[in-house]
Protein backbone atom coordinates (compact mmCIF):
# COMPACT_ATOMS: atom_id res chain seq x y z
CA UNK A 1 0.00 0.00 0.00
CA UNK A 2 1.33 3.21 -0.99
CA UNK A 3 1.45 6.37 1.58
CA UNK A 4 -0.79 8.42 -0.36
CA UNK A 5 -3.21 5.67 -0.12
CA UNK A 6 -2.26 4.79 3.65
CA UNK A 7 -2.75 8.46 4.04
CA UNK A 8 -5.94 8.50 2.30
CA UNK A 9 -7.31 5.33 4.19
CA UNK A 10 -6.27 6.90 7.92
CA UNK A 11 -7.91 9.98 7.21
CA UNK A 12 -11.31 7.72 6.63
CA UNK A 13 -10.78 5.76 9.57
CA UNK A 14 -10.69 9.03 11.76
CA UNK A 15 -13.65 9.98 10.19
CA UNK A 16 -15.59 7.24 10.13
CA UNK A 17 -15.10 7.58 14.03
CA UNK A 18 -16.24 11.01 14.19
CA UNK A 19 -12.58 12.41 13.76
CA UNK A 20 -12.81 15.00 11.25
CA UNK A 21 -9.35 16.97 10.33
CA UNK A 22 -7.94 19.66 8.52
CA UNK A 23 -4.31 18.38 7.83
CA UNK A 24 -2.85 14.88 8.18
CA UNK A 25 0.54 13.54 7.68
CA UNK A 26 1.83 9.99 8.23
CA UNK A 27 5.34 8.82 9.18
CA UNK A 28 6.20 4.90 8.76
CA UNK A 29 7.50 4.62 12.56
CA UNK A 30 8.81 0.98 12.72
CA UNK A 31 7.99 -1.91 10.71
CA UNK A 32 8.89 -5.58 10.86
CA UNK A 33 7.78 -9.39 9.96
CA UNK A 34 5.29 -9.08 12.13
CA UNK A 35 3.81 -5.58 12.05
CA UNK A 36 3.85 -1.72 11.00
CA UNK A 37 3.62 1.16 13.17
CA UNK A 38 2.32 4.44 11.76
CA UNK A 39 2.60 7.91 13.11
CA UNK A 40 -0.45 10.20 12.91
CA UNK A 41 0.11 13.78 12.81
CA UNK A 42 -3.01 15.66 12.55
CA UNK A 43 -4.79 19.64 12.80
CA UNK A 44 -8.09 21.03 13.27
CA UNK A 45 -7.66 24.62 13.38
CA UNK A 46 -5.13 25.38 15.04
CA UNK A 47 -5.67 22.23 17.56
CA UNK A 48 -2.53 19.04 17.10
CA UNK A 49 -3.54 15.33 17.70
CA UNK A 50 -1.42 13.07 16.95
CA UNK A 51 -2.16 9.34 17.08
CA UNK A 52 -0.40 5.81 16.37
CA UNK A 53 -1.82 3.34 14.63
CA UNK A 54 -0.62 -0.32 14.31
CA UNK A 55 -1.07 -2.95 11.34
CA UNK A 56 -0.73 -6.50 11.47
CA UNK A 57 0.86 -7.77 8.33
CA UNK A 58 2.42 -11.06 9.29
CA UNK A 59 -0.73 -13.72 7.72
CA UNK A 60 0.97 -16.81 10.24
CA UNK A 61 0.86 -15.00 12.89
CA UNK A 62 -2.91 -13.88 12.60
CA UNK A 63 -3.41 -17.99 11.59
CA UNK A 64 -2.01 -18.85 15.14
CA UNK A 65 -3.64 -16.19 16.79
CA UNK A 66 -6.29 -14.53 14.54
CA UNK A 67 -8.03 -12.47 17.64
CA UNK A 68 -4.39 -10.18 18.25
CA UNK A 69 -6.10 -6.72 17.59
CA UNK A 70 -8.68 -7.48 20.15
CA UNK A 71 -6.17 -8.34 22.81
CA UNK A 72 -3.87 -5.35 22.47
CA UNK A 73 -7.53 -3.63 22.72
CA UNK A 74 -8.63 -5.53 26.12
CA UNK A 75 -4.72 -5.01 27.42
CA UNK A 76 -4.90 -1.49 26.62
CA UNK A 77 -8.16 -1.04 28.40
CA UNK A 78 -6.59 -3.02 31.18
CA UNK A 79 -3.44 -1.55 31.99
CA UNK A 80 -4.64 2.25 32.01
CA UNK A 81 -4.50 1.71 35.74
CA UNK A 82 -0.71 1.11 36.23
CA UNK A 83 0.96 3.98 37.98
CA UNK A 84 2.45 5.34 34.49
CA UNK A 85 1.27 6.04 30.73
CA UNK A 86 0.20 3.29 28.40
CA UNK A 87 -1.34 4.57 25.17
CA UNK A 88 -4.76 5.16 25.16
CA UNK A 89 -7.29 2.89 22.90
CA UNK A 90 -9.24 5.30 20.35
CA UNK A 91 -10.57 2.42 17.63
CA UNK A 92 -9.68 -0.98 16.23
CA UNK A 93 -10.15 -2.35 13.08
CA UNK A 94 -10.82 -6.14 13.53
CA UNK A 95 -11.73 -6.95 9.97
CA UNK A 96 -9.05 -5.20 8.48
CA UNK A 97 -11.66 -2.98 6.43
CA UNK A 98 -9.35 0.36 6.42
CA UNK A 99 -5.62 -1.10 5.59
CA UNK A 100 -6.58 -4.80 4.54
CA UNK A 101 -5.30 -6.39 7.85
CA UNK A 102 -6.13 -5.50 11.30
CA UNK A 103 -5.40 -2.50 13.08
CA UNK A 104 -4.97 -1.15 16.25
CA UNK A 105 -5.45 3.06 16.60
CA UNK A 106 -4.26 4.57 19.79
CA UNK A 107 -4.07 8.33 21.43
CA UNK A 108 0.80 9.43 20.56
CA UNK A 109 2.15 9.32 23.84
CA UNK A 110 4.55 12.25 24.90
CA UNK A 111 8.19 10.16 24.88
CA UNK A 112 10.95 9.12 22.76
CA UNK A 113 11.23 5.35 21.25
CA UNK A 114 15.02 3.59 22.09
CA UNK A 115 17.27 3.88 18.84
CA UNK A 116 18.23 0.58 17.96
CA UNK A 117 21.91 0.71 18.82
CA UNK A 118 22.38 2.59 21.54
CA UNK A 119 23.67 1.18 24.40
CA UNK A 120 21.65 1.93 27.34
CA UNK A 121 23.40 3.10 30.72
CA UNK A 122 23.02 1.89 34.31
CA UNK A 123 20.25 4.44 35.37
CA UNK A 124 18.03 3.09 32.42
CA UNK A 125 18.72 -0.88 33.14
CA UNK A 126 17.57 -0.03 36.22
CA UNK A 127 14.43 1.96 34.85
CA UNK A 128 13.61 -0.80 32.73
CA UNK A 129 13.50 -3.39 36.00
CA UNK A 130 11.99 -1.33 38.06
CA UNK A 131 9.08 -0.57 35.88
CA UNK A 132 9.18 -4.24 34.66
CA UNK A 133 8.34 -5.28 38.97
CA UNK A 134 4.99 -2.35 38.69
CA UNK A 135 3.56 -4.39 35.79
CA UNK A 136 4.01 -8.13 37.70
CA UNK A 137 3.25 -6.23 41.11
CA UNK A 138 0.02 -4.27 40.03
CA UNK A 139 -3.29 -6.47 41.30
CA UNK A 140 -4.62 -6.88 38.12
CA UNK A 141 -4.69 -10.92 37.55
CA UNK A 142 -8.02 -11.40 38.36
CA UNK A 143 -9.08 -8.85 35.85
CA UNK A 144 -6.08 -10.25 33.30
CA UNK A 145 -7.72 -14.02 33.76
CA UNK A 146 -11.02 -13.02 32.57
CA UNK A 147 -9.84 -11.40 29.47
CA UNK A 148 -5.98 -12.39 28.14
CA UNK A 149 -5.40 -15.48 27.00
CA UNK A 150 -2.49 -17.62 29.33
CA UNK A 151 0.99 -17.42 28.60
CA UNK A 152 2.29 -20.26 25.88
CA UNK A 153 5.94 -20.08 24.25
CA UNK A 154 5.90 -18.96 20.80
CA UNK A 155 7.75 -21.88 19.40
CA UNK A 156 7.75 -24.85 21.91
CA UNK A 157 10.41 -26.53 21.41
CA UNK A 158 11.29 -29.63 20.48
CA UNK A 159 14.44 -31.37 20.22
CA UNK A 160 14.14 -34.02 17.67
CA UNK A 161 12.57 -30.90 15.23
CA UNK A 162 15.16 -28.65 16.51
CA UNK A 163 17.12 -26.89 13.71
CA UNK A 164 20.48 -24.58 15.77
CA UNK A 165 20.89 -21.36 14.05
CA UNK A 166 23.23 -21.13 11.33
CA UNK A 167 25.28 -18.56 12.91
CA UNK A 168 25.86 -20.39 16.59
CA UNK A 169 29.15 -21.57 17.07
CA UNK A 170 27.60 -24.04 19.57
CA UNK A 171 24.61 -26.10 17.45
CA UNK A 172 24.84 -28.48 19.92
CA UNK A 173 23.73 -26.51 22.74
CA UNK A 174 20.70 -25.47 21.24
CA UNK A 175 19.77 -29.26 20.66
CA UNK A 176 20.51 -29.65 24.74
CA UNK A 177 18.61 -26.13 25.29
CA UNK A 178 15.57 -27.75 23.49
CA UNK A 179 15.75 -30.83 25.57
CA UNK A 180 15.94 -29.41 28.75
CA UNK A 181 13.35 -26.64 27.71
CA UNK A 182 10.67 -29.72 27.45
CA UNK A 183 11.80 -31.77 30.79
CA UNK A 184 11.35 -28.85 32.50
CA UNK A 185 7.92 -26.92 31.20
CA UNK A 186 5.60 -26.12 32.50
CA UNK A 187 7.08 -25.92 36.28
CA UNK A 188 5.91 -28.28 38.84
CA UNK A 189 6.36 -25.19 41.33
CA UNK A 190 5.41 -22.01 39.47
CA UNK A 191 5.04 -18.45 41.14
CA UNK A 192 2.24 -16.67 41.58
CA UNK A 193 0.47 -15.66 38.44
CA UNK A 194 0.43 -11.82 37.30
CA UNK A 195 -0.24 -10.02 34.03
CA UNK A 196 2.83 -10.10 31.43
CA UNK A 197 3.64 -7.77 28.70
CA UNK A 198 5.37 -10.71 26.75
CA UNK A 199 7.60 -8.48 24.53
CA UNK A 200 9.47 -6.48 27.69
CA UNK A 201 12.74 -4.49 26.33
CA UNK A 202 13.94 -1.27 25.78
CA UNK A 203 12.49 -0.49 22.09
CA UNK A 204 8.89 -1.30 23.98
CA UNK A 205 9.17 2.21 26.69
CA UNK A 206 9.11 5.36 25.53
CA UNK A 207 12.03 7.69 27.45
CA UNK A 208 12.57 10.73 28.66
CA UNK A 209 16.14 11.62 28.57
CA UNK A 210 17.12 8.47 31.08
CA UNK A 211 14.14 7.62 32.37
CA UNK A 212 11.52 6.21 31.15
CA UNK A 213 7.95 7.35 30.75
CA UNK A 214 5.50 5.13 28.84
CA UNK A 215 5.32 1.15 28.11
CA UNK A 216 3.65 0.49 24.46
CA UNK A 217 3.13 -2.52 22.72
CA UNK A 218 0.38 -4.63 24.69
CA UNK A 219 -0.30 -6.91 21.77
CA UNK A 220 1.15 -10.09 23.32
CA UNK A 221 -0.30 -9.21 26.60
CA UNK A 222 -0.61 -12.36 28.75
CA UNK A 223 -1.05 -13.72 32.66
CA UNK A 224 0.95 -16.23 34.21
CA UNK A 225 4.76 -16.62 35.78
CA UNK A 226 6.87 -13.30 35.68
CA UNK A 227 9.86 -15.38 34.70
CA UNK A 228 8.44 -14.88 30.88
CA UNK A 229 8.92 -11.64 31.12
CA UNK A 230 12.25 -11.68 33.13
CA UNK A 231 13.93 -14.30 30.66
CA UNK A 232 12.58 -12.51 27.55
CA UNK A 233 13.88 -8.99 28.02
CA UNK A 234 16.99 -10.62 29.79
CA UNK A 235 17.68 -12.63 26.33
CA UNK A 236 17.30 -9.00 24.59
CA UNK A 237 19.41 -7.70 26.84
CA UNK A 238 22.07 -10.24 26.43
CA UNK A 239 21.62 -10.31 22.73
CA UNK A 240 22.57 -6.45 22.14
CA UNK A 241 24.79 -5.38 25.09
CA UNK A 242 26.17 -8.41 26.57
CA UNK A 243 26.30 -10.06 29.64
CA UNK A 244 26.98 -7.26 32.02
CA UNK A 245 23.34 -4.94 31.34
CA UNK A 246 21.71 -8.52 31.43
CA UNK A 247 22.99 -9.35 34.75
CA UNK A 248 22.07 -5.62 35.85
CA UNK A 249 18.68 -5.86 34.36
CA UNK A 250 18.72 -8.99 36.94
CA UNK A 251 20.18 -7.24 40.07
CA UNK A 252 17.42 -4.52 39.59
CA UNK A 253 14.82 -6.74 39.12
CA UNK A 254 15.67 -8.97 42.38
CA UNK A 255 15.08 -12.05 39.91
CA UNK A 256 17.50 -14.36 41.52
CA UNK A 257 14.63 -17.24 42.34
CA UNK A 258 13.09 -17.30 38.49
CA UNK A 259 13.49 -20.47 36.99
CA UNK A 260 16.46 -20.85 34.51
CA UNK A 261 13.90 -22.67 32.11
CA UNK A 262 12.63 -18.87 31.37
CA UNK A 263 15.66 -18.32 29.55
CA UNK A 264 15.38 -21.01 27.31
CA UNK A 265 11.90 -20.64 26.24
CA UNK A 266 12.83 -16.72 25.88
CA UNK A 267 15.93 -17.78 23.72
CA UNK A 268 14.15 -20.49 21.18
CA UNK A 269 11.38 -18.18 20.65
CA UNK A 270 12.90 -15.95 19.66
CA UNK A 271 15.12 -17.48 16.73
CA UNK A 272 12.67 -17.13 14.25
CA UNK A 273 12.80 -13.48 14.25
CA UNK A 274 16.56 -13.15 14.77
CA UNK A 275 17.79 -11.26 11.81
CA UNK A 276 19.69 -13.09 9.49
CA UNK A 277 23.51 -11.61 9.58
CA UNK A 278 24.59 -11.12 13.47
CA UNK A 279 27.80 -9.57 14.87
CA UNK A 280 30.89 -12.01 16.35
CA UNK A 281 29.42 -9.76 19.45
CA UNK A 282 25.90 -10.71 19.54
CA UNK A 283 26.70 -14.14 18.40
CA UNK A 284 29.18 -14.78 21.19
CA UNK A 285 26.59 -13.20 23.55
CA UNK A 286 23.92 -15.99 22.73
CA UNK A 287 25.55 -18.55 22.83
CA UNK A 288 26.51 -17.68 26.02
CA UNK A 289 23.18 -17.17 27.11
CA UNK A 290 22.23 -20.68 25.79
CA UNK A 291 24.74 -22.43 27.47
CA UNK A 292 24.79 -20.53 30.64
CA UNK A 293 20.84 -21.37 30.90
CA UNK A 294 21.66 -24.72 30.21
CA UNK A 295 24.35 -25.23 33.35
CA UNK A 296 21.67 -23.17 35.53
CA UNK A 297 19.04 -25.87 34.37
CA UNK A 298 21.55 -28.82 35.28
CA UNK A 299 22.43 -27.31 38.62
CA UNK A 300 19.07 -27.55 39.98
Amino acid sequence: MSKAVLKTQVVSWLSYIGISVDTCEIEILSRSVGSEVIGVYTSTGTREHNFVIRRVLSADWLRREPNLVLREAKALDLVESLPFSTPKLISIDAEGRWFKSPAVLTEMLPGRPWLSGRKPGEKEIMGLADWLKLIHNARLIDEAVLCLPPYRPHHWPNALSMVPPKWSLCKDAWITAARIARQCYPLEEQASVCLLHRDYRMENLLWNNQSPVAVIDWITACYGDPGADVGHCRWNLCHSWGQQAMELFTVSYGCDNVHPVWDLLAAIGGLPDMKPELTLSEINNLDAFITQAIDRCVGI
